[in-house]
């Protein structure tokens, strides 16, 4: 067996847009509607909360497209909108906390990024549209009954295809015949990554390739997880694991 584990991770991740809910999302204020010119016009100022789990280049880029939306759509920051962004650094009870202050400002939209702080969100917010982002199996994670359906005031988008990752364990299996055991680090009291390890591990043993899994509870713990396995597999499988990538 080599002493060193190579770096598989999921490259490809094709992003399922899931059906609109029920709640109309705020519209902002248009300056050149009807009505006297000669009177000032009240503008709405739409209060946003952005939740983001932790610091990461991909949720980074999540919630910069989104805002980058929102000015391509007429919103204004600190004039028609007003966002409240939060980070909670990896830490559940900040995530938690984030959800229920988000709730008590009574905010007009939530952006939600990433499985953690969608389920803190969904869990609070009850009479304001909540989007989501950056989460792999949003029915799992009880974030939307179906994909099709969501239901209720939440929708948003899976940033995982169903075939993504059986796919690539086909081509890890076809390119890297000598892979016969394979490491996960993960943290699966994450949703999304409990999903995504259960199917990488399901699609490994179709190809009888063995799966030894370390687990971590966070960031800090990913380094020696990771030592644990090189000398004990071939190669080192990396999901969508909020813990593990940052």
């Amino acid at each position: 067996m080599k002493t060193s584990a190579k770096l598989l991770s999921l490259l490809i991740a094709v992003p399922i847009m899931i059906a609109g809910c029920g709640t109309k999302a705020p519209a902002p204020a248009n300056p050149s509607g009807g009505g006297d010119a000669s009177k000032p016009q009240d503008k709405k100022v739409v209060k946003i909360g952005i939740s983001q789990i932790v610091e990461h280049p991909s949720l980074n880029a999540t919630r910069e497209g989104f805002l980058a939306a929102l000015k391509d759509n007429g919103f204004i920051d600190k004039e028609t909108m007003q966002v409240d962004y939060k980070n909670a650094q990896g830490d559940a009870t900040t995530n938690l906390t984030i959800g229920q202050k988000f709730a008590a400002d009574k905010k007009d939209l939530v952006f939600a990024i990433a499985t953690p702080s969608a389920q803190a969100v969904v869990q609070n917010v009850k009479d304001a549209p909540v989007l989501f982002g950056g989460v792999s199996d949003p029915v799992s994670a009880k974030l939307v009954k179906s994909l099709d359906k969501p239901g209720g005031n939440v929708t948003g988008a899976a940033d995982t295809h169903p075939d993504a990752i059986p796919k690539l364990i086909d081509f890890i299996a076809a390119d890297f015949p000598k892979v016969k055991k394979i490491g996960i680090v993960a943290n699966e009291g994450e949703a999304n990554v409990a999903f995504m390890v259960k199917t990488a591990e399901a699609a490994f043993a179709k190809h009888n390739i063995q799966v030894v899994k370390a687990s971590v509870a966070n960031g800090s713990e990913v380094k020696q997880a990771a030592e644990s396995l090189v000398v004990r597999v071939y190669a080192i499988y990396i999901t969508h694991d909020n813990a593990v990538v940052s």
